[in-house]
């Protein structure tokens, strides 16, 4: 038997209307992911506590099954990472007022998307792996100035089912927009800070969830948030003058954003207010920098803590 290669790994994304159930109708939205990322299906286990014939023990039994792990991508417009998006922020995409491309609002609430992710194994005999009720519990964006700009989605889900013929859904490619790195990151605002040279960021979105199991059942029948979400924004540029110290002093939030790619294939990233952490030297070769980490806190204004536009 012949086998896969780890090249034959492809996966889709569909939104679904009731949580844990892939649709009947609609898309797979195709997702290039980085090789090696992936949900898996895993289990906490019981143990039994008496001791049988010749000190043997008893065994165990699989409970609280569950799929865990995630995907990584390098950014770009794709429908797909912009579901995942949602999925993390519990917001809804809406449109902002034109009628064509871009533009459009995700702003971060309370409102959870469930998604099915589909892995496909292709071969002479296809093999599928579809991981149901899932929720993003944390997305990361990563960039610095040489290097791609990568984002990751750790995945809960509630179950898994395994088949080897497709659904009746039909499959939509992923998108073949330009891919981005740090030389498409156009502008990053600080609050009333000017003439600063930024050189890498790290962006957060986390909120913490877990399955919902009960008595008589395998699997989980919900996946429920627990506490507050967490945006968090760490920002890296170079030391030249002391204006880091002077305007994030004390405890008053600024607004911080950036935006990354232009028209068309570009998204902008805001946090409508955020606290600071204490400004740090960072020594890196040649390179005198200062890293801060900013959080996110609710605006009234804005009526979230963090939005995505698309450009």
């Amino acid at each position: 038997m012949a086998g896969f290669n780890s090249s034959d790994i492809s996966f889709a994304i569909t939104k679904e209307t009731v949580a844990g159930t892939t649709p009947a109708t609609g898309a797979w939205l195709k997702i290039d992911h980085v090789p090696g990322t992936s949900p898996m299906f895993t289990t906490d286990s019981i143990e039994s506590p008496v001791k049988t014939a010749k000190r043997a023990s008893a065994g165990n039994r699989k409970t609280n099954p569950r799929a865990e792990g995630g995907l990584k991508t390098h950014l770009c417009r794709d429908a797909a990472i912009e579901l995942l998006m949602q999925s993390a922020c519990s917001g809804i995409w809406t449109e902002a007022g034109d009628t064509g491309e871009g533009d459009d609002i995700l702003k971060a609430g309370d409102v959870d998307t469930s998604l099915s992710i589909e892995k496909k194994l292709t071969g002479a005999a296809s093999l599928f792996t579809r991981f149901t009720g899932c929720q993003v519990t944390k997305m990361t964006l990563t960039v610095d100035a040489s290097s791609n700009a990568e984002i990751s989605f750790d995945i809960l889900g509630m179950g898994r089912v395994t088949a080897q013929t497709a659904l009746s859904l039909t499959y939509s490619d992923a998108s073949n927009k330009l891919k981005l790195a740090g030389e498409d990151v156009n502008t990053v605002s600080i609050g009333s800070m000017t003439g600063l040279t930024f050189r890498a960021l790290e962006l957060t979105v986390e909120q913490n969830r877990e399955t919902k199991d009960r008595f008589g059942s395998v699997s989980a029948f919900g996946i429920g948030a627990s506490g507050n979400r967490k945006v968090t924004l760490k920002l890296t540029f170079y030391r030249e003058d002391f204006q880091p110290e002077t305007v994030l002093a004390g405890n008053a939030a600024v607004p911080v954003s950036f935006t990354i790619g232009g028209d068309n294939e570009g998204f902008k990233f805001d946090l409508p207010l955020a606290t600071a952490s204490i400004p740090a030297d960072v020594e890196d070769g040649a390179k005198v920098l200062v890293d801060v980490e900013f959080m996110a806190k609710y605006s009234n204004t804005a009526g979230t803590d963090f939005q995505i536009t698309r450009l």
